[in-house]
C-alpha cells in the first residue's frame, strides 16, 4: 500500500472544524445514538475503492455506489 503525506496544517485546519460541529451538536442537544445518513465521497483507483467498499461494513458503513468520473 502506497502511503500517503497529509499536510498537517491542513489536517489541524479540518480536524478544528470537525470539533466544532461536534461541540455545536452537543450544545444543542443531539443525540448521538440516533443513526443518520452521511454523504462521504472518495476518489481513487477503482480497485482501492472496492477494496474500501469490502471493509466498510466493519465499520457500520455501506456503499451506495462507485461510478467512473
Amino acid at each position: 500500500m502506497t502511503e500517503v503525506q497529509i499536510d498537517q496544517n491542513r489536517w489541524n485546519a479540518v480536524w478544528a472544524e470537525d470539533l466544532d460541529v461536534l461541540r455545536n451538536l452537543r450544545k444543542d442537544g443531539d443525540n448521538p445514538l440516533v443513526p443518520r445518513e452521511i454523504d462521504v465521497s472518495f476518489r481513487g483507483p477503482l480497485e482501492a475503492l472496492r477494496r474500501l467498499r469490502a471493509v466498510c461494513s466493519d465499520f457500520g458503513f455501506g456503499v451506495v455506489s462507485l461510478m467512473m468520473v
